[in-house]
């Protein structure tokens, strides 16, 4: 059976490990450089296994379908890559296309499902291998595998779940396909379907002081990836003019009459700031892109805006 991966990031890297070391004929692997123009993490291991590169870019002509055709691929997966796909090249492999998205369907489609499963309080989260169609993330349901959110998740650590318990559906789509094609499930995605864009971010992206502590320190969890980059961005609030990002913070489960925004004391432990209903404590933020413990930064009494 061959197999073309498209693939990103460390779930790609991961995807490609599990394919590799299977009895299998993965004829190459699409993906980006390193964001300084180097090999990525996947490109360097494609490239030491022997196997074909190719950018992404290249499959948003019907030509790379052809060359698919060409090839005999039967699978062609997707993991983490962002680029929409020709029709043409969708449509190319022998048994299908099929994409590995970190949320559940048609729930959480789109762009950052991870970070908005945490900042609308779900209580569970999920990855789904679904066949790929016209369109973000639609298709039937070829496999999905659900799991519990935590009060300490984070961006990162949702993400790293959805990629540790969704290459084994790979593994697992790859055995049916092999077996049997036929026998691989097509389950028609019921209910509401939300698709959450790349420029859609909570309040655009700044902290509101007059919610309540839940959804601030959700929020703040939403956009942690430490020590990667947060695909939104810290959520950033202002003390008067100058502008702080807010990296860790949790609620204290303490009621204030204060003003929202007022920081009520600053120490070494962190920053005590009003919300729209608790104290919040703020522990960690950025300030010109360092860093820093709140309470060297920012002073009781000052309003947060």
């Amino acid at each position: 059976m061959r197999i073309l991966l498209l693939a990103e990031e460390a779930a790609g890297l991961r995807a490609f490990r599990a394919i590799a070391r299977r009895d299998l004929e993965l004829v190459g692997v699409v993906t980006s450089p390193a964001t300084d123009g180097a090999l990525s993490s996947l490109e360097n291991a494609a490239r030491q296994g022997g196997y074909d590169v190719w950018r992404p870019t290249e499959t948003r002509s019907p030509d790379f379908g052809d060359r698919i055709r060409e090839t005999g691929v039967d699978v062609l997966l997707n993991v983490h890559s962002l680029f929409i796909l020709n029709a043409a090249v969708v449509d190319a492999p022998r048994i299908g296309s099929f994409n590995l998205h970190p949320g559940p369907l048609p729930q959480m489609a789109g762009l950052n499902a991870p970070s908005w499963a945490i900042y609308l309080g779900e209580k569970e989260h999920a990855v789904t291998l679904h066949w790929m169609l016209a369109g973000i993330d639609t298709g039937p349901v070829a496999y999905a595998a659900r799991f519990d959110l935590g009060e300490d998740d984070t961006g990162l650590t949702v993400s790293n779940t959805c990629v540790r318990l969704g290459v084994p559906l790979i593994e697992k789509l790859l055995d049916v396909a092999e077996e049997d094609p036929g026998a691989i499930p097509a389950h028609p995605q019921v209910g509401q379907r939300r698709v959450f864009r790349r420029d859609q971010v909570p309040n655009e992206g700044r902290i509101d002081w007059t919610a309540s502590a839940r959804t601030i320190t959700a929020f703040v969890r939403a956009a942690d990836y430490g020590p990667f980059p947060s695909p939104w961005g810290y959520p950033r609030s202002y003390a008067g003019e100058a502008e702080i990002r807010i990296v860790k913070a949790r609620s204290t489960g303490e009621e204030t009459p204060a003003a929202p925004g007022q920081v009520l004391s600053s120490s070494a432990d962190g920053v005590a700031v009003a919300s729209g209903d608790e104290v919040v404590l703020v522990q960690t933020v950025t300030v010109g892109g360092r860093a820093v413990d709140a309470g060297e930064v920012v002073a009781a009494g000052t309003m947060l805006r």
